[in-house]
């Protein structure tokens, strides 16, 4: 049986101490607390993308590829509050673009509807005025 010497489990130092206490997960966010007496880089064993952000203390900080699939971040010695947050921009574009694409739906639709009453409305006057 093989046994990965550099297993590291989520929120822990390059040591493989664990060092994240107090956490809090919801959907797309992630909240933690780490009180160090040295800098310390934290692994996060999240699939690393783009769409994180993450903040220290409310600041914005870096977030770097790990073990080439994860992420992971510096945080400086000291008490820390942590934030991580994922947002697809990409979900708002494709709400805007379906509500786009059925607004011209409906307006094509109506605009036929319209059409197609006038036809036969101008069928019926020429229809009755050739008979009278």
């Amino acid at each position: 049986m093989y046994e990965n010497k550099n297993f590291r489990y989520f929120g822990s130092s390059e040591s493989g101490e664990q060092l994240l206490k107090n956490m809090k997960m919801t959907t797309n966010k992630i909240e933690a607390e780490i009180n160090s007496d040295k800098e310390n880089c934290i692994f996060l064993s999240i699939p690393y993308s783009k769409y994180w952000n993450a903040k220290i203390d409310n600041k914005n900080t870096d977030i770097r590829l790990s073990q080439t699939a994860f992420m992971e971040i510096t945080v400086p010695k000291g008490t820390h509050l942590i934030k991580l947050t994922y947002k697809n921009n990409s979900f708002i574009l494709g709400v805007i673009v379906s509500v786009f694409c059925f607004i011209i739906f409906v307006t094509i639709s109506v605009y036929n509807n319209f059409l197609s009453i006038c036809k036969k409305k101008c069928k019926y006057e020429t229809v009755t005025k050739n008979i009278f």
